[in-house]
């Protein structure tokens, strides 16, 4: 019987983070701000609490305006998922 894979915990979301996972993020979910999409990777890898960054990220998603059914959106959740 197979056993689902298990994703593998990530400790630096820039690293988890593919170059065209990075544009797509930067340009759709911060209007193709680099600065703001880094400022905002760099804080959330100093959080170690799962409430503290998804409080952070909602934050981050109501002053962008992101539609949180977007792909972007979603696939950024699944990577930010594997840091906490």
């Amino acid at each position: 019987m197979d056993t689902p894979a298990v994703k593998q915990r990530i400790t630096d979301l820039r690293r988890a983070i593919n170059i065209n996972d990075k544009f797509s993020f930067m340009n759709e979910l911060f209007h193709s701000n680099m600065k703001a999409y880094n400022d905002f990777i760099m804080r959330l890898n100093s959080m170690e609490q799962h409430d503290e960054a998804y409080a952070y990220v909602a934050e981050m998603s109501r002053q962008q305006g992101w539609d949180n059914d977007s792909l972007a959106v979603k696939t950024f959740y699944s990577i930010l998922e594997r840091k906490f």
